[in-house]
Protein backbone atom coordinates (compact mmCIF):
# COMPACT_ATOMS: atom_id res chain seq x y z
CA UNK A 1 0.00 0.00 0.00
CA UNK A 2 1.33 3.50 -0.40
CA UNK A 3 1.06 6.18 2.04
CA UNK A 4 2.15 9.63 1.15
CA UNK A 5 2.89 12.50 3.65
CA UNK A 6 4.42 15.51 3.48
CA UNK A 7 8.10 16.06 5.50
CA UNK A 8 9.85 19.61 5.43
CA UNK A 9 7.79 20.70 2.92
CA UNK A 10 7.84 17.65 0.17
CA UNK A 11 5.57 15.12 -0.27
CA UNK A 12 6.80 11.33 0.34
CA UNK A 13 5.18 8.48 -1.16
CA UNK A 14 6.16 5.25 1.34
CA UNK A 15 5.49 1.47 0.17
CA UNK A 16 4.74 -0.07 3.69
CA UNK A 17 2.61 -3.10 4.68
CA UNK A 18 0.60 -1.20 7.56
CA UNK A 19 -0.08 1.90 8.72
CA UNK A 20 0.88 0.42 12.35
CA UNK A 21 4.35 -0.41 10.61
CA UNK A 22 4.86 3.22 10.03
CA UNK A 23 3.65 4.50 13.56
CA UNK A 24 6.46 1.85 14.82
CA UNK A 25 8.90 3.15 12.76
CA UNK A 26 8.14 6.69 14.32
CA UNK A 27 8.32 8.23 10.91
CA UNK A 28 5.05 9.73 11.01
CA UNK A 29 4.65 12.54 14.41
CA UNK A 30 1.31 14.34 12.83
CA UNK A 31 -1.04 11.97 11.95
CA UNK A 32 -3.11 14.50 10.71
CA UNK A 33 -0.27 14.70 7.60
CA UNK A 34 -0.46 11.19 6.63
CA UNK A 35 -2.98 10.38 2.99
CA UNK A 36 -3.93 6.83 2.38
CA UNK A 37 -3.94 6.62 -1.40
CA UNK A 38 -5.61 2.95 -2.67
CA UNK A 39 -7.71 2.25 -4.62
CA UNK A 40 -11.39 2.44 -2.77
CA UNK A 41 -13.52 2.66 -5.83
CA UNK A 42 -15.74 -0.46 -6.11
CA UNK A 43 -16.44 -1.69 -9.46
CA UNK A 44 -19.01 -4.00 -10.56
CA UNK A 45 -16.80 -6.08 -12.18
CA UNK A 46 -15.56 -7.59 -8.81
CA UNK A 47 -17.54 -10.13 -7.94
CA UNK A 48 -17.20 -12.16 -10.65
CA UNK A 49 -13.40 -11.48 -10.77
CA UNK A 50 -13.42 -12.12 -6.75
CA UNK A 51 -15.57 -15.43 -7.80
CA UNK A 52 -12.73 -16.59 -10.24
CA UNK A 53 -9.68 -15.60 -8.02
CA UNK A 54 -11.06 -17.88 -4.62
CA UNK A 55 -11.32 -21.00 -7.30
CA UNK A 56 -8.38 -20.47 -8.67
CA UNK A 57 -6.82 -20.38 -4.90
CA UNK A 58 -6.08 -17.28 -4.70
CA UNK A 59 -5.67 -15.96 -1.15
CA UNK A 60 -7.16 -12.95 0.46
CA UNK A 61 -4.35 -10.78 0.73
CA UNK A 62 -3.37 -11.79 -3.03
CA UNK A 63 -6.90 -10.28 -4.27
CA UNK A 64 -6.36 -6.84 -2.01
CA UNK A 65 -2.38 -6.46 -3.44
CA UNK A 66 -3.72 -6.83 -6.96
CA UNK A 67 -6.40 -4.66 -6.86
CA UNK A 68 -4.78 -2.25 -4.89
CA UNK A 69 -7.12 -2.39 -1.24
CA UNK A 70 -6.34 -2.97 1.94
CA UNK A 71 -8.23 -5.89 3.48
CA UNK A 72 -9.89 -3.55 5.44
CA UNK A 73 -11.65 -2.26 2.48
CA UNK A 74 -12.27 -5.63 1.34
CA UNK A 75 -14.00 -6.94 4.30
CA UNK A 76 -16.16 -3.99 4.30
CA UNK A 77 -17.01 -4.78 0.34
CA UNK A 78 -18.10 -8.35 1.78
CA UNK A 79 -20.38 -6.49 4.52
CA UNK A 80 -22.16 -3.53 2.04
CA UNK A 81 -22.24 -5.37 -1.38
CA UNK A 82 -24.36 -8.70 -0.73
CA UNK A 83 -23.33 -9.48 -4.65
CA UNK A 84 -19.88 -9.58 -3.07
CA UNK A 85 -20.31 -11.44 -0.08
CA UNK A 86 -22.30 -13.92 -2.38
CA UNK A 87 -19.85 -14.71 -5.10
CA UNK A 88 -17.17 -15.16 -2.36
CA UNK A 89 -18.60 -17.74 -1.01
CA UNK A 90 -19.96 -19.37 -4.35
CA UNK A 91 -15.81 -19.68 -4.95
CA UNK A 92 -15.54 -21.47 -2.03
CA UNK A 93 -18.17 -23.67 -2.77
CA UNK A 94 -16.87 -24.69 -5.68
CA UNK A 95 -12.97 -25.21 -4.01
CA UNK A 96 -14.91 -27.20 -1.36
CA UNK A 97 -16.77 -29.48 -3.92
CA UNK A 98 -13.87 -30.09 -5.86
CA UNK A 99 -11.25 -30.95 -3.00
CA UNK A 100 -14.21 -32.79 -1.39
CA UNK A 101 -14.70 -35.01 -5.26
CA UNK A 102 -11.20 -35.38 -5.09
CA UNK A 103 -10.43 -37.02 -1.44
CA UNK A 104 -13.73 -39.36 -2.64
CA UNK A 105 -12.15 -39.99 -5.84
CA UNK A 106 -8.64 -40.88 -4.03
CA UNK A 107 -10.30 -43.21 -1.41
CA UNK A 108 -12.69 -45.18 -3.39
CA UNK A 109 -10.38 -45.78 -6.21
CA UNK A 110 -10.86 -44.79 -10.23
CA UNK A 111 -10.70 -45.62 -13.77
CA UNK A 112 -8.62 -44.09 -16.13
CA UNK A 113 -7.27 -44.41 -19.30
CA UNK A 114 -3.14 -43.28 -20.39
CA UNK A 115 -2.09 -42.99 -24.11
CA UNK A 116 1.28 -43.99 -25.35
CA UNK A 117 2.97 -43.42 -28.90
CA UNK A 118 5.46 -46.02 -30.22
CA UNK A 119 7.47 -45.37 -32.62
CA UNK A 120 8.86 -48.18 -35.22
CA UNK A 121 10.44 -48.09 -38.18
CA UNK A 122 12.22 -50.92 -40.43
CA UNK A 123 13.68 -49.95 -44.30
CA UNK A 124 13.81 -46.12 -43.38
CA UNK A 125 9.71 -46.24 -42.85
CA UNK A 126 9.16 -44.75 -39.73
CA UNK A 127 5.31 -45.58 -38.29
CA UNK A 128 3.35 -43.95 -35.17
CA UNK A 129 1.66 -46.50 -32.96
CA UNK A 130 -1.12 -45.31 -30.58
CA UNK A 131 -1.53 -47.77 -27.50
CA UNK A 132 -4.20 -46.90 -25.17
CA UNK A 133 -3.99 -48.75 -21.73
CA UNK A 134 -7.24 -48.67 -19.13
CA UNK A 135 -5.86 -48.30 -15.88
CA UNK A 136 -7.41 -48.74 -12.28
CA UNK A 137 -5.86 -46.92 -9.32
CA UNK A 138 -6.98 -48.35 -5.99
CA UNK A 139 -8.19 -46.57 -3.29
CA UNK A 140 -5.80 -44.89 -1.04
CA UNK A 141 -5.92 -45.77 2.52
CA UNK A 142 -5.01 -42.81 4.17
CA UNK A 143 -7.88 -41.08 2.26
CA UNK A 144 -10.38 -43.45 3.07
CA UNK A 145 -8.93 -43.30 6.80
CA UNK A 146 -8.81 -39.07 6.91
CA UNK A 147 -12.49 -39.34 4.73
CA UNK A 148 -14.11 -41.49 7.60
CA UNK A 149 -12.72 -40.28 10.75
CA UNK A 150 -14.32 -36.75 9.61
CA UNK A 151 -17.56 -38.30 8.61
CA UNK A 152 -18.08 -41.13 11.43
CA UNK A 153 -16.00 -39.67 14.04
CA UNK A 154 -17.45 -42.39 17.07
CA UNK A 155 -16.66 -45.56 14.77
CA UNK A 156 -13.79 -44.32 13.15
CA UNK A 157 -12.17 -40.92 14.88
CA UNK A 158 -8.79 -41.11 16.62
CA UNK A 159 -9.62 -43.17 20.24
CA UNK A 160 -7.43 -42.07 23.28
CA UNK A 161 -7.32 -44.52 26.26
CA UNK A 162 -6.02 -43.96 29.12
CA UNK A 163 -4.80 -46.33 31.75
CA UNK A 164 -4.39 -45.93 35.67
CA UNK A 165 -1.97 -47.99 37.32
CA UNK A 166 -2.26 -46.36 40.77
CA UNK A 167 -4.95 -46.95 42.47
CA UNK A 168 -7.03 -44.00 44.03
CA UNK A 169 -5.80 -44.34 47.17
CA UNK A 170 -2.25 -44.76 46.37
CA UNK A 171 -2.41 -41.61 44.62
CA UNK A 172 -3.86 -39.58 47.18
CA UNK A 173 -1.14 -40.42 49.72
CA UNK A 174 1.49 -39.65 47.00
CA UNK A 175 -0.46 -36.32 46.54
CA UNK A 176 -0.84 -35.47 50.13
CA UNK A 177 -4.49 -35.83 49.56
CA UNK A 178 -6.74 -37.60 52.65
CA UNK A 179 -8.45 -40.63 51.34
CA UNK A 180 -12.24 -40.16 50.08
CA UNK A 181 -13.79 -42.33 53.24
CA UNK A 182 -12.16 -40.11 55.55
CA UNK A 183 -13.39 -36.71 53.64
CA UNK A 184 -16.28 -38.42 53.90
CA UNK A 185 -16.36 -39.14 57.53
CA UNK A 186 -14.97 -35.46 58.13
CA UNK A 187 -18.08 -33.83 56.51
CA UNK A 188 -20.72 -36.02 58.69
CA UNK A 189 -18.61 -35.15 61.43
CA UNK A 190 -19.03 -31.31 60.74
CA UNK A 191 -22.87 -32.29 59.54
CA UNK A 192 -23.73 -33.45 63.02
CA UNK A 193 -21.54 -30.47 65.12
CA UNK A 194 -24.26 -27.88 63.39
Amino acid sequence: MIYKTIVGGFSISLAITSLQELILMNEIKDMSKLIKTENTKYINAYPNLLRNAIINGDKIQEICDSWQISSFTFYRWLEIHPEMLKAYQQGLTVVDAQVTESLLKNATGYEYTETTVKESGEGGQTSKEVITYHKHRPGDTSAQRFWLSNRRPRAWGEKKEITVSKSLESFLQAEGLEDAEVIEEQEQEQEQEE
